[in-house]
């Protein structure tokens, strides 16, 4: 005999199907917001690099170069590389790890993009460059919250 036994012992014909529908949906309702949780690395990710670049652009419209030296090597430390550099009569130093086949040797003289309003933010590389190799994971990150947000938001309209 189908349906859902009510509090007076009868069963009521069709309820089992409603109460079954019922726990998938609320089913359903608990695992999308795993998505969200899943999602809130990615956009806490998407901020910090979109933060970054924008520094970035900003920084590269107002970069100087000059020559400096690399003065150390810390493999263990992210491959960086310890450098000084001078702007005017004071001293500077910097860390940067290289991209790409950059290699530097102890004592090579490179090129140093520093910032002209504060000579303490510098790089090996050019703030342009840096900015847009920011751009790729962040376009990854915002597209792949964006679509776990969608995935929720379907799904509640699909509920």
């Amino acid at each position: 005999m189908g349906g859902s036994p009510q509090p007076d012992g009868r069963r009521v014909a069709g309820t089992e199907r409603t109460d079954t529908a019922a726990q998938v949906s609320a089913t359903r309702h608990r695992s999308r917001w795993w998505y969200l949780l899943i999602a809130t690395p990615w956009a806490i990710g998407a901020v910090f690099l979109a933060h970054q670049a924008i520094v970035d652009v900003a920084v590269a419209k107002r970069q100087h170069t000059t020559w400096g030296a690399v003065r150390s090597h810390e493999p263990h430390n992210h491959n960086s590389y310890g450098y000084s550099f001078t702007v005017g009569d004071q001293a500077f130093s910097g860390r940067d790890s290289p991209r790409g086949d950059d290699e530097w040797k102890i004592g090579q003289r490179v090129r140093v993009y520093y910032d002209s309003a504060d000579p303490r933010v510098s790089a090996l590389e050019d703030f342009d460059q840096l900015a847009f190799e920011t751009a790729g994971p962040l376009s990854f990150l915002t597209a792949g919250a964006a679509t776990i947000a969608i995935m929720i938001f379907v799904g509640q309209a699909v509920d």
